[in-house]
């Protein structure tokens, strides 16, 4: 879903409940490993990803950082193409080890995708 919170009152309810929680400008959380250990964790868990993009038109260089971690990740992710087996396993790194092995994925029906913004009128990319 896409979350217009132009009070940033939901977005700091959402970080600090139990989610993975990724910051558009934080620089950190921008990080190939960071993402791609969130979208796990979040699958694996049955939790909220929640992408706050604050307010600021990031969606395209957000599109760039979840592509660096795997070719059209955030469209897996908004189309819930992510919740396929093989789409999610991809993911999963051999040093990650055996508690993200096949079998520890109990509660991926649970996943939710979030997209906080502070705008007003988002763009397409992102209301779509």
């Amino acid at each position: 879903p896409l979350l217009i919170d132009t009070s940033k009152q939901a977005a700091t309810f959402l970080r600090y409940r139990d989610t993975n929680y990724l910051d558009a400008v934080h620089p950190r959380d921008m990080e190939p490993e960071t993402i791609r250990t969130n979208v796990l964790g979040a699958i694996r868990y049955g939790k909220f990803l929640v992408l706050d993009l604050r307010d600021v038109d990031m969606w395209h260089v957000v599109t760039q950082k979840f592509d660096s971690v795997q070719r059209g990740l955030l469209e897996n992710i908004m189309t819930k193409d992510i919740m396929q087996e093989e789409t999610y396993l991809g993911l999963v790194r051999k040093e990650d080890g055996e508690e993200y092995g096949k079998n520890n994925f109990n509660r991926v029906s649970n996943f939710r995708f979030v997209v906080a913004t502070r705008m007003r009128r988002p763009p397409n990319e992102i209301a779509r």
